[in-house]
């Protein structure tokens, strides 16, 4: 799978690692992953191999100290290769349940959490759900 050479995403996507801790984790085939990136489209992770670009992947995603989990299905569609690594891009195919509302709910408080200015909840909803501003 080649890097891809431009944005695709249409929303905004919000970075989730900090001093190398995300609390979005994702369990993949048994094990837990921070995720670096995480919009209402899709997801970034580290990993040494990616999924098949060919297949969707069954995913369980949780925000920590809030209750619940989001499960579906992502497939990825970029992967760029590190020393012993890489970043794989992920786009969500389908949620279970609320898992949409879910995720938006959870970005939204993400959002009002990481930000320098203050923001109101309805201004963090439209930044989740509105374009891509960066």
């Amino acid at each position: 799978m080649a890097a891809a050479p431009f944005e695709r995403r249409a929303r905004q996507r919000f970075i989730t690692l900090r001093a190398g801790d995300s609390p979005f984790r994702m369990w993949l085939n048994g094990s837990e992953v921070p995720l670096d990136d995480l919009s209402v489209e899709g997801f970034s992770l580290q990993l040494s191999t990616p999924p098949s670009a060919e297949a969707e992947f069954e995913f369980v995603l949780r925000f920590e100290g809030r209750p619940g989990e989001i499960a579906g299905w992502a497939r990825a569609v970029n992967f760029q290769r590190w020393t012993g690594s890489g970043l794989v891009g992920c786009r969500f195919v389908s949620f279970g349940g609320d898992g949409l509302a879910r995720l938006r709910g959870w970005l939204s408080g993400h959002v009002v959490a990481c930000s320098a200015l203050p923001l109101s909840p309805q201004e963090a909803v439209a930044i989740v759900n509105g374009p891509s501003i960066v």
